[in-house]
């Protein structure tokens, strides 16, 4: 689709989306010196170029640009044009361990293609560094016009093959030279380069990466950004500081659990965020087959229990024990913490006794980490298949960051 604005910081600019018919994917546009849009998409193991009427979406002729250098799978491409030259840099390898980016360059907008000697220009395939699966790249110049390079990558020790946080996004600095290739700084944690902006100068909404925060969900408060849901927003089953317990965030129980049919999401939604088997609690949660949660369950009448459990592709701890008399009827405190880099802890305990905190399981981090997506921690409420609708209370939701492992 394309959606065509004046403003990009005023929504009443932007214009309704137009479907652009076309098979492909890794769109990106292209305008050229005369002002003319294109696209570039992957319709085959190829880059194809078209121009597109932006306002109609009409779509003109396709031509086939480049191959790339032989890797599998050449996508995400992004064209640029500096010096008389068109360089178009894509991604090779398939977006695992031999993930990288290469060059081409041409005189004219359709070719020939002649690819970068230095090619790949951007990877860190066959190495053992701690940022690996590096490409899907773009370049940009700031306000000194100073080259960068974005790209994907994932932060993983190379002798676990895991990654808790999934694929995020680096900056890198780039060395572009008159009527030369651009030269790409390795990736590290610890880099030199262009400088950057004082750190924290920069306006926006939301708490930076390194901080911790406190949400206590006050009356006529909503949602915080760093928040997000699984699947689509289910608005029913939240409310924010609600009139018989203000300070807290109210989930509605969804009756699918964590674990629901593979093939399909249910139709009700999903509260991702007594009767019989009516849950709630806290939970790691990566997708629907890998997620660790640790909640209190009515298993029998009146009599709830502590539970953990999860699912994986290994084995993840198994617990279940009667709900403590004293701790009936007060508020629990749960809490997911990194304990190290390959174990989470999970524990529950009186909120106002955090003494008496109980650690129930250790699960490991590697049933949890893999795949595109970082994993989440979260709450949920659930009547686990039945009709339940009991809510559950959740406040004073508090992150505390432990550092970031860079090297």
């Amino acid at each position: 689709i394309i959606i065509h604005g004046s403003n990009p910081y005023d929504e009443t600019t932007w214009s309704d989306p137009v479907h652009v018919n076309f098979m492909g994917y890794d769109t990106s546009p292209f305008w050229d010196q005369n002002g003319d849009a294109y696209i570039l998409t992957i319709p085959s193991p190829a880059i194809q170029l078209a121009k597109v009427n932006l306002t109609t979406a009409r779509v003109g002729n396709w031509s086939t640009l480049w191959t790339g250098t032989g890797g599998e799978a050449p996508e995400g491409p992004h064209l640029y044009y500096g010096d008389s030259m068109y360089y178009l840099m894509i991604a090779e390898g398939g977006t695992g361990d031999n993930h990288m980016e290469t060059m081409a360059q041409s005189k004219t907008l359709l070719g020939p293609y002649e690819s970068n000697p230095a090619n790949p220009v951007l990877t860190a395939a066959n190495t053992t560094r701690f940022f690996q699966t590096i490409g899907h790249a773009d370049l940009f110049q700031d306000a000194l016009d100073n080259w960068w390079a974005v790209a994907l990558a994932t932060r993983e020790d190379t002798t676990h093959d895991y990654h808790p946080m999934g694929r995020e996004t680096v900056l890198t600095p780039v060395t572009w030279e008159t009527g030369e290739w651009p030269v790409f700084s390795i990736v590290e944690g610890e880099m030199e380069g262009w400088a950057r902006p004082p750190a924290g100068s920069i306006a926006g909404d939301g708490p930076w990466i390194t901080d911790g925060y406190a949400m206590d969900f006050a009356p006529g408060s909503s949602l915080p950004l760093q928040l997000t849901h699984w699947r689509f927003p289910a608005n029913a089953s939240y409310e924010i500081s609600p009139a018989e317990h203000p300070y807290t965030l109210k989930l509605n129980p969804s009756s699918a659990n964590l674990t629901y049919d593979l093939k399909s999401a249910p139709p009700g939604g999903q509260a991702f965020l007594g009767q019989l088997n009516e849950e709630a609690g806290v939970t790691s949660f990566l997708q629907q087959n890998k997620h660790v949660e640790l909640g209190v369950v009515l298993l029998q009448a009146n009599e709830p229990y502590l539970r953990v459990r999860g699912v994986s592709t290994v084995t993840l701890p198994s617990y279940q024990t009667a709900l403590p008399a004293a701790w009936a009827n007060t508020t629990l405190h749960l809490e997911i913490k990194a304990l190290n880099w390959t174990h989470y802890a999970l524990s529950i305990g009186p909120a106002a006794s955090m003494s008496s905190m109980k650690t129930l399981a250790y699960p490991i981090n590697s049933a949890l980490g893999g795949g595109f997506t970082g994993t989440f921690v979260g709450v949920y409420a659930t009547s686990n298949g039945g009709d339940g609708s009991t809510p559950a209370y959740f406040s004073n939701w508090t992150y505390l960051p432990q550092g970031q492992f860079i090297n």
